[in-house]
């Protein structure tokens, strides 16, 4: 009894395009938005493809229509199966790199494909929720607190030493007096400087703080 050993070679563009396909995730759920001051509720069922390495989500949208008959009569060639599935949705989450320079926040943009003469058009919804942060990234955020208190502190304790050198440097030379208190001032605008630039934080308009907001995992 003898057994064959077949051999197969993949084609190297199916391979890449598999590749390809599992940088998307397959998402469908249900979207509720409620408008400010308005007791009816939108609940748009979407479906589309998430994209891990951007952070948006592309999906189309179907919602049920309502309005008088007569328009739903009219223009009941351009609906599926009496819903209106000409809606984008985006969602853009905050990004995992250099998030310092980018808004940690998730965005939801929903747009109707409809012309806007046609019943069925509505205007932009737009929604932002408040800030957020990844647990890796608060673990970093933390780390980072850590390491800019012992710079501030090694610092400070550097420009102490040097005070005290050049005090005790201008007892003995009084005639130096002016150029140490030159370097006097540059080493104390070091010391307010190191903090500065080393505090992620300051380079934004915004300060962030990170015990009063939500995080994702």
């Amino acid at each position: 009894m003898s057994i064959d050993t077949i051999q197969t070679e993949t084609d190297p563009r199916v391979t890449n395009r598999v590749k390809e396909n599992r940088q998307y995730l397959n998402i469908a759920g249900t979207l509720s938005i409620r408008q400010p001051f308005e007791r009816t509720e939108m609940k748009i069922s979407t479906e589309g493809q998430y994209s891990p390495k951007h952070g948006k989500m592309y999906m189309v949208g179907c919602k049920s229509v309502t309005a008088q008959w007569e328009t739903i009569r009219e223009y009941y060639w351009s609906l599926d199966e009496g819903m209106d599935c000409k809606i984008e949705v985006m969602i853009t989450y905050p990004a995992t790199i250099a998030s310092w320079l980018s808004d940690p926040t998730v965005k939801v943009l929903v747009k109707s494909k409809r012309v806007e003469d046609s019943p069925f058009h509505f205007q932009d919804i737009k929604v932002q929720t408040e800030r957020i942060l990844y647990k890796k990234q608060r673990e970093q955020l933390v780390s980072h607190k850590s390491v800019e208190r012992a710079l501030s502190m090694l610092t400070l304790s550097l420009m102490l030493g040097c005070i005290i050198s050049g005090l005790l440097y201008l007892g003995h030379q009084v005639d130096s007096t002016p150029y140490v208190s030159l370097v006097m001032i540059g080493i104390q605008g070091m010391g307010y400087a190191i903090p500065l630039v080393t505090s992620a934080e300051a380079l934004l308009t915004r300060k962030f703080d990170y015990r009063r907001h939500s995080f994702l995992c």
